[in-house]
């Protein structure tokens, strides 16, 4: 029986720049459906730009949907079967937040940075100090073994891990901000808003 609607369901099985970086990002703000066939993303009006490029990039025919007396807020629903299969080869599991633990596969270096941006643009920060002037980014997860990955990840020898009440915390200062930056934008796909406010923070431009 043909689908309903198109979707590339092999989207997950071979590595490119536009696959490390949604799977990053899922891994913070996607979900995998307690019946097992249906991932979603659900976000922010001022994202939406992410669901549209995930419809364009897995050769999605989903509708982006609005929620109903939330309309500030879209989500996109993808169903297969497979591309959950997909995912769970790689533990992203139902219940991410309790059944992630960490990256347990080899990502190619090459791809390294875009996984990093996608976790970013759905768990990163950037905030400024008023105070000094100075800008701080970090990343923030219920694995802290996850989060000594993405630093291991980015090369970065600095960096602050907090524990908080339920999650970690992995915050950079100003001058590994800017090598965060440096490091992860390499001119594919990533959040406009987030992007800019990284860049408005810092110095240098984006080489």
């Amino acid at each position: 029986m043909p689908r309903k609607h198109a979707i590339n369901e092999t989207f997950f099985d071979t590595w490119s720049h536009d696959m490390a970086y949604i799977m990053g990002f899922f891994i913070a703000d996607g979900n995998v459906s307690k019946n097992k066939y249906t991932i979603n993303f659900t976000l922010h009006e001022k994202d939406i730009e992410f669901l549209h490029y995930v419809n364009c990039t897995m050769g999605s025919g989903y509708e982006i949907k609005r929620i109903k007396n939330k309309e500030q807020y879209a989500y996109l629903s993808i169903s297969s079967i497979a591309i959950v299969a997909s995912l769970a080869k790689y533990g992203i599991l139902p219940n991410k937040r309790e059944t992630w633990h960490g990256v347990n596969f080899d990502i190619p270096p090459q791809y390294i940075p875009d996984f990093v941006r996608g976790f970013f643009d759905g768990d990163g920060w950037v905030c400024n100090c008023a105070s000094t002037g100075y800008c701080q980014t970090g990343f923030a997860n219920k694995s802290k073994r996850f989060l000594k990955q993405i630093k291991s990840m980015t090369g970065l020898l600095g960096g602050s891990l907090t524990e908080r009440t339920s999650w970690y915390q992995l915050t950079f200062s100003h001058g590994n901000s800017l090598r965060l930056r440096d490091f992860m934008y390499n001119g594919n796909f990533a959040l406009e808003r987030k992007r800019d406010k990284l860049n408005a923070q810092l110095p240098l431009p984006l080489l």
